[in-house]
């Protein structure tokens, strides 16, 4: 898996599956987020950023997956 709970990464994850986004964080632990976010919403993508603002005071990386 690319993000592990062993690199000290801090992560917001955003996915329209809520169930497989929570899940996700869920299994990377305490420095792992997510947010319901639609990638083509302007609001959810900056929802999504506030969020790691908020939750670990910066965005470092940005990174996008689509099928």
């Amino acid at each position: 898996m690319l993000i592990s709970k062993n690199k000290d990464w801090k992560v917001v994850i955003g996915d329209v599956n809520v169930k497989g986004g929570e899940a996700v964080a869920e299994s990377l632990g305490k420095d792992c987020v997510f947010v319901k976010c639609d990638a083509s919403n302007y609001d959810d993508v900056a929802k999504l950023f506030t969020t790691a603002k908020e939750k670990f005071g910066r965005v470092d990386f940005g990174m996008t997956a689509g099928c």
